[in-house]
């Protein structure tokens, strides 16, 4: 096991040179469902008030165009990776690689991630959305791609 974020690049880096942690990323990487949470980078937001995220880091992903984030990966209003030092201290895999993951199942929902969630769309991040009733309508009435099954 290890953490999903650390202290540093050079302890991230160290970490990954683990055989078992190295295999189990692997293995994540092969996975043919994921289910993933989606998050918003907002005051307030699990990932500040759990202290992941400074208030810096926050302003700084924002003004980078950071609505979103799945599994501590951040991307913009189309679902594109935020470039930010943040992404040196994660330890799992990238938005490219959950893309390579044949069914990703994400769960959100809530007023405040609309704009969250059709980012993740947009981005082809997701193939299944759970969500409330209202954003799964205002998802319909918006171009979402025929391969989006919505619950």
């Amino acid at each position: 096991p290890s953490p999903g974020i650390v202290s540093s690049k050079l302890v991230r880096d160290a970490l990954l040179q683990d055989v078992n942690i190295a295999e189990t990323l692997a293995l994540a990487a092969r996975a043919d469902l994921a289910l993933v949470g989606i998050g918003a980078p907002l005051a307030g937001s699990v990932i500040v008030e759990a202290g992941i995220l400074s208030d810096t880091d926050l302003a700084e992903l924002r003004a980078l165009g950071a609505v979103g984030d799945i599994a501590l990966r951040f991307f913009d209003e189309n679902g594109n990776a935020v470039d930010h030092p943040i992404n040196d201290h994660i330890i799992g895999l990238d938005l490219a690689q959950i893309r390579q993951i044949p069914r990703v199942i994400g769960v959100a929902g809530g007023e405040g991630k609309y704009e969250v969630i059709r980012g993740a769309v947009r981005g082809d991040l997701i193939d299944v959305l759970i969500t409330d009733e209202t954003t799964a309508t205002r998802l319909l009435h918006e171009k979402i791609p025929d391969r989006l099954a919505i619950a």
